[in-house]
């Protein structure tokens, strides 16, 4: 993970890293996992769209592809796991337990968005609250992906099946 990334998006991406590794002892924290993860995409997505202020996630994907930040894959994954999330966080989804082989794709595909998120900063001046002090952590919680686009299909494909059921 580059040291470019927010120390807030950080912690709780290894928050999300931990609960992973617990999931295979207890399923549910595969699913509160996939949802630290796209926390920490969402501190990441605030910090570089101007003006983010209190906007939903969805109007933050939504503004990260039409500026270019967000592939358009990178935000149909986000917005699929938007979804899950706020079907958890209003009640339509009381109980979802998610196996870590769906989960271990889509956390790996956050860490990737994030890491390649503040990698781009480089270019310009980083935002206030990237922290390079810290050091790097690594996700060593299934096949290492290069790219978030390819890293999606996999749990894409295998969460089509039980998104529903």
């Amino acid at each position: 993970m580059p040291a470019d990334v927010p120390k807030a998006a950080r912690t709780v991406l290894r928050t999300a890293r931990e609960l992973l590794r617990q999931s295979y002892y207890y399923y549910e924290f595969s699913t509160v996992a996939v949802m630290h993860s796209l926390i920490a995409v969402e501190i990441v997505l605030r910090d570089r769209i101007p003006d983010a202020g209190t906007e939903p996630l969805f109007q933050l994907i939504k503004q990260g592809a039409a500026d270019g930040i967000l592939t358009a894959r990178q935000a149909e994954y986000l917005d699929y796991g938007r979804q899950i999330r706020n079907g958890m966080a209003h009640g339509k989804t009381t109980h979802a337990v998610m196996p870590p082989a769906l989960a271990v794709p889509m956390v790996t595909t956050s860490f990737a968005i994030v890491s390649e998120l503040c990698e781009a900063v480089r270019l310009g001046d980083p935002p206030a609250s990237c922290d390079s002090e810290l050091e790097p952590i690594a996700i060593k919680v299934g096949p290492q992906r290069r790219c978030a686009d390819r890293s999606l299909s996999a749990g894409k494909q295998l969460s089509r099946g039980t998104a529903n059921g």
